[in-house]
């Protein structure tokens, strides 16, 4: 329930109040005047005036106290819930957020001085706490006719942890006879980052295409963000 919901229940104290009470003295003269109506006479059957209005002052008093009960309990109710919710939502903002900030085209230099086309991904820890077994799965796509996808080549890449803020690079190495399909806009790349905080795992998952700014080059790659969700 929220805070709204318990406002507008306090202000129903009051006149649930004044509603109990402006009740029980009309049922209280009802009764009273009932001795005179239906029996020997209002003293004779309840006792003395005084006597009554203390009787019914009683009973008021009572009543009123349990009705207060009951909205001091819903509203304590109510209380431990928002504040549930509270913390649910703040545990789901502290927590680490892995995502991909940042990707260019440019050359990857092997070990052995060979030197390859690749795309760059900057991926980070965009959350508030460190991200600890942090496996990046990267896979270069075909999208098929019918939409079906091939995957062109995977690469699997275990980083340990991230802190927030912290950042690494990671290179997609592409092969010439991919190029091709940069052109014909039918490559993907699709990046499934999971990783943990204790024992409770999170994912994030983000897709690109990938074209050609210049026809028949294969140079100069431009990278449009698809789709991305967290979890």
């Amino acid at each position: 329930m929220s805070n709204r919901a318990i406002e507008t229940g306090r202000q129903h104290v009051i006149p649930s109040n004044l509603l109990l009470i402006v009740v029980e003295i009309l049922i209280a003269i009802l009764v009273w005047y009932s001795g005179d109506w239906f029996f020997s006479g209002s003293e004779e059957t309840f006792g003395t005036l005084h006597s009554y209005i203390f009787i019914w002052t009683t009973v008021i008093i009572a009543s009123t106290a349990s009705l207060n009960s009951i909205f001091a309990s819903l509203s304590a109710h109510d209380s431990l819930t928002v504040t549930r919710n509270s913390l649910e939502l703040t545990r789901g903002a502290i927590r680490p957020f892995m995502t991909v900030i940042e990707y260019k085209e440019e050359p990857f230099k092997t070990d052995s001085g060979q030197i390859l086309p690749a795309i760059w991904l900057t991926l980070t820890n965009s959350g508030g706490l460190p991200a600890d077994n942090i496996y990046a799965a990267i896979k270069l796509v075909e999208v098929e006719s019918g939409g079906n996808l091939n995957t062109l080549k995977e690469q699997d890449k275990p980083l340990g942890v991230l802190f927030p803020s912290q950042k690494y690079n990671v290179a997609q190495i592409i092969n010439a006879e991919h190029v091709s399909l940069f052109n014909e806009g039918k490559t993907r790349i699709y990046i499934d980052i999971r990783y943990k905080v204790g024992e409770n795992p999170f994912y994030t998952i983000q897709a690109y295409s990938i074209g050609s700014r210049i026809p028949n080059t294969e140079r100069v790659l431009t990278v449009i963000p698809e789709e991305q969700s967290w979890k």
